[in-house]
């Protein structure tokens, strides 16, 4: 649903690689674009900007606590904060992961996802 090419930002920082991301156009997408931070040498992500069609900075998901889950080393910690609501903020802690587990093809069926 994106184009990904690599980019410059005010203020790069040692290490880093930065990627924007802009929606392929007829895509059913809130943002204007999005920049991706990550690890130059592991890929691992340290945060996303995500901006209006406007260009301005509208949240920021910050990734931290690099963890082991299943032989995969990730970000065992993403911390959204919204940019115009201060003291806000939604955390999501991964306590566990499994990869390349088998589900039931009917799990995100619509008639499953309502009765969430």
């Amino acid at each position: 649903d994106y184009t990904f090419s690599y980019t410059t930002v005010d203020n790069p920082e040692a290490g880093l690689l930065y990627l924007k991301c802009v929606p392929k156009p007829g895509k059913p997408i809130v943002w204007g674009y999005i920049i991706t931070a990550v690890q130059a040498d592991s890929l691992i992500p340290v945060r996303q900007e995500f901006f209006d069609e406007k260009g301005s900075l509208m949240r920021t998901m910050y990734y931290r606590d690099i963890k082991t889950f299943g032989g995969r080393r990730v970000p065992s910690v993403m911390e959204l904060v919204p940019e115009h609501k201060a003291g806000q903020k939604t955390v999501l802690t991964y306590q566990e992961l499994s990869f390349n587990i088998s589900i039931q093809p009917d799990l995100f069926s619509l008639r499953n996802l309502r009765r969430f």
